[in-house]
């Protein structure tokens, strides 16, 4: 419970936070994870193997990250100052070049 009330006060206090969705999020949670960006509007990216959980067009979607990310995305990644992980492994294709202040890695399935 305190790493999640620690994650909350992260994300209040964040200016640019950006959320990264893999393989590891169960496709059940993706809803409710689409239900909290949409109330927050927080970015987020996604893996490649994950594409087709969410329509591309919706708001705050960056796409795909790493080797077959956009420029976009990959500025998003670069400027963020907290990255939230669900069931992203974040391979070194992924990983920013200047590490954010804070990196939560949640929900890896095995």
């Amino acid at each position: 419970m305190a790493q999640l009330n620690n994650l909350l006060h992260d994300l209040s206090q964040a200016e640019r936070p950006l959320f990264l969705i893999g393989q590891g999020l169960p496709r059940t949670s993706i809803n409710t994870f689409l239900d909290f960006i949409t109330k927050t509007s927080i970015p987020f990216g996604v893996s490649r193997m994950v594409l087709d959980y969410v329509p591309y067009s919706m708001p705050f979607n960056m796409g795909c990250l790493g080797t077959k990310g956009q420029p976009h995305s990959k500025q998003l990644l670069h400027e963020a100052d907290l990255i939230v992980s669900l069931g992203h492994r974040l391979a070194s294709s992924v990983l920013p070049t200047r590490p954010p202040a804070k990196i939560y890695l949640m929900g890896i399935a095995p």
